[in-house]
């Protein structure tokens, strides 16, 4: 039996006979739009203490769980790791360093492990800077708050 649905009314008949409906989506009650096109960019760059400035740029696209269509991107110049991406919920830079089920946070310790295995060496983080969509300074954390994030990733690795 089809339902029927009157496009000035919220109520619904049944008919036995065949009926064509034309819904809008208004109609259900749905938002207009494709809300999947609004995504939160962020960039987070991960300032780190080698100064002995002999890595060679690079760039690499991060998959992240729970997207098919998505990458990260992670660039790393120097002494700087540089990730960037896109979310539908704006990142929440207070949570993303206390939640290690953060994607953001897997991908900065696997960011963090890459360079210090490129490099051959466990560096100290100096400085992380979480920007926004408009690429606003939103968090700007020193050493001395995330001393123990270069041994907190490598025990996640290790265990």
């Amino acid at each position: 039996m089809p339902i029927t649905v009157n496009r000035h009314s919220t109520d619904t008949t049944y008919k036995h006979s065949p009926t064509v409906v034309i819904l809008k989506k208004n109609d259900l009650g749905l938002k207009m739009g494709n809300s999947r096109l609004r995504r939160n960019t962020f960039k987070i760059v991960v300032t780190m203490d080698n100064n002995s400035g002999t890595t060679t740029p690079e760039t690499h696209d991060l998959k992240y769980k729970f997207s098919k269509s998505y990458l990260d991107k992670l660039e790393i110049n120097d002494n700087v790791i540089t990730i960037s991406g896109s979310r539908y919920d704006k990142p929440n830079f207070d949570d993303i360093f206390i939640n290690n089920q953060s994607e953001i946070y897997l991908q900065i310790i696997k960011s963090y492990i890459y360079y210090c295995i490129s490099n051959g060496d466990i560096y100290d983080i100096l400085e992380i800077k979480c920007y926004n969509k408009n690429n606003v300074l939103e968090k700007n954390t020193l050493a001395e708050v995330y001393a123990t994030f270069g041994q907190k990733a490598m025990q996640t690795i290790l265990n």
